[in-house]
């Protein structure tokens, strides 16, 4: 049971990170140009997003954890620094529309992203600690890589789909 404490903690951390990151990325004044691209397929949009979050979990792992947290940050930060400068050329809720409906299973797959490496390494810490079995937390892992994959697919459907057809048609008046 210890282990899912542990596991709770890191992506409680994790999300904590996320929040902070975002609204420091919004809180500064950072002028960008930003254009988005309406016209991506769910394929493009599915594998970039997979192969962003599992390199995430790869190297997160080969960095004893440090890099998830890293790219947790600066996913938000960058999402905090978009959201702000499209606000300000529009307003906020044209802005947060951008980020729209996909963003509720977006932010958490990155979350989760960030999050498997530390938890991998804190599970290695503490079966040598305690001689734990590892094999729980394999399993673990490989059920939270699985729920990585939902999250980025249904995140890409949404995006591709939902989010694009929301902004082409109503928010951009089918420009």
């Amino acid at each position: 049971m210890g282990e899912l404490k542990c596991t709770r903690n890191i992506l409680g951390i994790m999300s904590v990170l996320a929040v902070a990151s975002i609204c420091l990325g919004y809180m500064l004044k950072i002028n960008i140009e930003y254009n988005p691209n309406l016209d991506l397929k769910f394929s493009d949009i599915f594998l970039n997003n997979l192969m962003v979050n599992f390199r995430t979990v790869i190297l997160a792992t080969l960095t004893i954890g440090i890099y998830g947290p890293v790219f947790v940050v600066q996913e938000m930060f960058s999402l905090g620094v978009v959201i702000r400068g499209v606000a300000i050329k529009q307003n906020l809720g044209y802005a947060l529309s951008f980020i729209g409906f996909h963003a509720f299973f977006e932010i958490p797959a990155i979350i989760l992203a960030g999050a498997i490496g530390v938890n991998i390494w804190t599970q290695i810490f503490r079966s040598i600690r305690k001689k734990e079995v590892f094999k729980k937390a394999i399993y673990q892992n490989v059920i939270f890589c699985v729920v990585l994959l939902i999250l980025t697919f249904i995140a890409a459907f949404v995006e591709a789909n939902v989010t694009t057809h929301f902004l082409k048609n109503i928010v951009m008046g089918g420009k």
